[in-house]
């Protein structure tokens, strides 16, 4: 019996036919994973090659690009659905080298690589494996494939097939996928903390933490209400995430030094519509205070989030980061839950209060911060004034801290400021005030003075305490302390100038051997 003539077989099928034995051939490969061609003469590739007919019937029925190329890496078949995927049509790159065709430059030199390796040495590296690369359209933008490679020989020649495959639709999905299940459980995460917070403090620390690691922005911050002024403000809570101070220092101190009105930069925003707000270019942005005070505050996108008890707003947590970053409103609008969260542990710990002592006190040794110690010395002077009571201004300055910082780190430096701190407020009358203005900076408020003897007894009483070795700080790095003094009414009678005045005589000490401290008055004789 004689063998069946197979080109004439193939010939005579109707274009039924043939899609219908591609269809049952795309299901066996389907079934072995794409990676089990059928070693036999009458391979799929094999057709394609020995039978123009079937060549173009064929291929072109595909739903899948498939490229054929020869042993020098010319492309020989090229179908209608490569053609629709990578932009080309067959005449254009047939005879081309693959590698300039659809293969991105960056990947070039590997392709090359692999495949002379495998003409040497016949050992497959990709040959009847699923793979995912990258690929180039005629444009040169580049996308995602998953491809399959096979081998075989024709007409003495060896020739490869790939099947290619568009996964960019996949590979969304999957990442689609991927985010909204972690930010699922960023908001598990956040609930959770929101129920075992023992604090509101503790709380906000932890959300800044979590948001910010979850997003990989480096800075955190929460501005608080300050429900008792007539007018609603925000002011710093001094509570932050950092994950670089000494790069975010100048935003930091900015920040905490800049009360918001309704409507005023993002914080203000966020206050006055109850909702987020994301700013994509703080630079472009005509409503960012902080950035026409200083252009170097090494951030460029922030977004900011309510935080809510009942219907109002009282407190805001901001974002920022130096990369540019557009807004997503879909994330936005999940993160805007922890809001609620963070406003639950609020309330619960009877938030006016504990919001109050935030915007009031310093956040790392507990006295009084800048603004409180303004507020008393405004009030001093106004007291001073109509009952004729004098008083004290100290400004201070330790001397040596910077060494502790450098040589030992922050986190010793911290516990020295809060020993420090702890030494001044016990050294003084609980009529007296002491807060800290700065990094290691204070101002002391001594009220019902009797002489200048008397201020000058605290003043050597707040060195020798502060001299005292701290337990925490290593063996002979030791602090000292600058005072300058400027007292009411003998030098002025008016809160900026007192202040300017010990600061004066404050600077005077440090340039004058440091440890010690100096009235106005005295530095102003001397220098007449």
């Amino acid at each position: 019996m004689q063998k069946p003539d197979s080109r004439r077989s193939t010939e005579s099928k109707s274009k039924k036919q043939l899609q219908q034995e591609l269809e049952n051939l795309y299901s066996h490969l389907e079934d072995c994973g794409l990676c089990d061609i059928p070693n036999v003469e009458v391979s799929l590739s094999h057709i394609l090659l020995q039978d123009k007919r079937s060549q173009g019937v064929i291929m072109d029925l595909a739903l899948d690009a498939i490229v054929i190329i020869d042993d020098s890496g010319a492309i020989v078949s090229f179908n209608r659905s490569a053609e629709a995927l990578f932009g080309y049509r067959r005449s254009e790159v047939k005879g081309r080298l693959i590698a300039d065709v659809i293969i991105p430059p960056a990947l070039r030199q590997q392709h090359h690589d692999g495949f002379e390796r495998y003409l040497e040495t016949g050992v497959p590296h990709i040959i009847d494996r699923r793979v995912e690369v990258r690929a180039m359209r005629a444009d040169g933008s580049e996308f995602p494939i998953e491809l399959t490679v096979t081998a075989f020989h024709a007409r003495g020649v060896r020739y490869f097939t790939a099947f290619i495959r568009d996964i960019s639709r996949r590979l969304e999905m999957e990442q689609r996928i991927r985010q909204e299940k972690e930010l699922v459980q960023l908001l598990h995460r956040l609930t959770s903390l929101a129920n075992e917070a023992s604090n509101t403090l503790s709380a906000m620390k932890g959300f800044l933490r979590e948001v910010c690691e979850y997003t990989g922005w480096p800075v955190g911050h929460v501005y608080m209400l300050e429900e008792d002024d007539p007018c609603p403000r925000l002011v710093s809570s001094r509570c932050w995430y950092l994950a670089d101070e000494k790069r975010f220092r100048q935003l930091k101190q900015i920040t905490e030094r800049t009360v918001f009105n309704v409507g005023e930069g993002i914080p203000g925003r966020v206050l006055a519509t109850g909702k987020p707000v994301w700013i994509e270019d703080i630079s472009a942005d005509d409503n960012f205070p902080r950035a026409r005070v200083s252009g170097e505050l090494e951030v460029r996108t922030s977004f900011a989030l309510p935080v809510v008890v009942g219907q109002d707003v009282v407190a805001v947590l901001e974002f920022f980061t130096p990369e540019y970053t557009e807004n997503d409103e879909t994330f936005l609008g999940a993160l805007s839950h922890i809001g609620i969260e963070l406003g639950r542990v609020i309330e619960r710990d009877r938030s006016a209060e504990q919001l109050r002592y935030l915007a009031d006190h310093d956040a790392l040794t507990g006295l009084p911060n800048l603004r409180v110690g303004r507020d008393r010395l405004n009030q001093l002077v106004v007291s001073g004034k109509r009952q004729k009571r004098p008083f004290a201004l100290f400004y201070l300055d330790l001397d040596g801290f910077k060494k502790i910082n450098d040589s030992q780190g922050h986190e010793a430096g911290d516990r020295a400021l809060k020993v420090v701190a702890g030494r001044i407020a016990g050294t003084l009358r609980d009529m007296d005030t002491v807060a800290r203005i700065g990094g290691d900076e204070f101002f002391v408020l001594l009220s019902g003075i009797e002489s200048k003897a008397s201020v000058a007894l605290v003043a050597e009483k707040l060195i020798e305490v502060i001299s005292r070795p701290i337990a925490s700080v290593a063996v002979g790095k030791t602090l000292g302390a600058s005072i300058g003094i400027a007292l009411f009414p003998d030098d002025a009678c008016e809160a900026d100038e007192l202040s300017r005045l010990a600061d004066k005589a404050m600077y005077a000490v440090k340039n004058q051997g440091k440890n010690s401290y100096r009235f106005y008055a005295d530095i102003d004789s001397a220098d007449d």
